[in-house]
């Protein structure tokens, strides 16, 4: 059997604020998490109008550091909303949002004194630290997350620490196509192989085993792994083509990918695996 997650990032922009401190600000809820045109709302209003519509489920991750410019109330709202329609609620970070705790962030930015976005780039104490303010803030609306995903897919090995540290069982950060750009769950001890349609697209799948194999430091991970007690469960990828040596790599995201490859990456799992698929999506992706 296949388990299949759908899942979604709720988060919402930095509108170019960094870049023109004087002249734009950080887009918020209306238009990038409920999709707000005229009176119509195209975010995550239809996304679970979509789903309940067809009995599923889905995990939304949502990104509680936005609060530090547009206060706590739109993560009371966002929480509420997707928690009373039967959905999931879990933890999602873009630290880059903490230049807004500092009064003159505007000339902070102008300088360029920005706060990384990719949690990677924090030490361990400070990504325990981080994490556990965005998980206080989601139990202050009634969630209680246990799962986590970093903004840009931004985690390392440290990050799995400090999600341990903080009580959570899942990642959910891995994403192979980002590998060594954003992506930095580098150093896998495990067994691992690529498999392959018959015909286009191509699927990656790994095996699940014991982190103990001496096998290459950049190992491909594609099925849920537990790695030193936290569950990996990898956003699932794909290669849609193959010109010679070179193949494309794809994310399995519901916007950037055709039904018929969607088809076909379920049907492959079915035979072969891997025995978890995980979609992405944005709130402001319909």
């Amino acid at each position: 059997m296949v388990k299949i997650f759908i899942t979604i990032d709720v988060e919402t922009s930095i509108g170019g604020a960094f870049a023109k401190p004087d002249k734009l600000r950080p887009v918020g809820a209306d238009k990038r998490i409920y999709g707000q045109i005229g009176n119509r709302e195209f975010g995550i209003p239809l996304i679970i109008d979509i789903l309940n519509k067809h009995n599923l489920k889905a995990t939304f991750f949502v990104e509680p550091f936005c609060s530090f410019y547009f206060g706590e109330k739109i993560i009371k709202e966002i929480c509420h909303y997707i928690l009373n329609r039967g959905h999931d609620v879990q933890l999602h970070l873009h630290p880059n949002y903490q230049i807004f705790k500092c009064p003159d962030w505007q000339e902070r930015a102008k300088r360029k004194e920005l706060f990384p976005d990719i949690i990677a780039r924090y030490t361990l104490d400070e990504q325990i630290n981080l994490i556990k303010q965005g998980k206080k803030i989601l139990e202050k609306y009634g969630v209680k997350p246990i799962a986590f995903r970093a903004g840009c897919f931004g985690a390392n090995l440290n990050t799995l620490m400090a999600l341990k540290e903080n009580d959570f069982l899942i990642d959910s950060s891995y994403n192979l196509s980002f590998l060594g750009k954003t992506c930095f769950i580098h150093s896998l001890h495990l067994t691992s192989h690529l498999s392959r349609f018959t015909s286009h697209p191509s699927l990656l799948t790994s095996h699940i085993s014991p982190l103990t194999s001496h096998v290459s430091p950049l190992t491909y991970l594609n099925d849920l792994t537990l790695i030193n007690g936290i569950y990996e469960l990898p956003i699932t990828n794909y290669y849609d083509f193959k010109i010679g040596n070179f193949k494309r790599l794809r994310t399995l995201d519901v916007c950037a990918v055709s039904f018929y490859e969607m088809k076909k990456i379920l049907r492959y799992a079915l035979k072969k695996g891997p025995k978890h698929i995980t979609f992405i999506l944005h709130s402001f992706s319909l």
